[in-house]
């Protein structure tokens, strides 16, 4: 397992929100330019798992850049995209998942304490 920094343009962007897209492009390709090329080979990924918003760092949104990044990586690598919506899913955003806010569709969804309340 690998971990790469997440984009939260709060407290990693220097430049304010002019930069916050550059910003989170270079979190996402970071995972290409650097981990593909020293660390690991993109062979070797089996999946990407990334919260589309991250519920212990904050409840910090991912930008719609970074995930559309993610997405296209794991597309041209054969990689699966699975999106961690435990947290945040089943409707607790205005939508069923917060991922469909960015428009990616990831290969797995995970869930569970919602549903858990649901069957009970």
């Amino acid at each position: 397992m690998t971990h790469v920094r997440y984009p939260d343009i709060y407290r990693g962007c220097v430049g304010g929100s002019q930069d916050a897209e550059p910003f989170a492009l270079g979190c996402a390709r970071y995972i290409e330019e650097k981990l593909f090329k020293t660390v690991l080979a993109p062979e070797e990924v089996a999946a990407i798992f990334v919260e589309p918003i991250q519920g212990e760092g904050g409840y910090v949104v991912a930008p719609t850049v970074f995930m559309q990044e993610l997405r296209r990586i794991c597309d041209k690598h054969g990689i699966l995209l699975v999106v961690d919506e435990v947290q945040s899913g089943m409707g607790r955003t205005g939508k069923w998942f917060a991922v469909e806010h960015t428009g990616v569709h990831p290969d797995i969804v995970c869930m569970q304490k919602a549903l858990l309340r649901v069957c009970r």
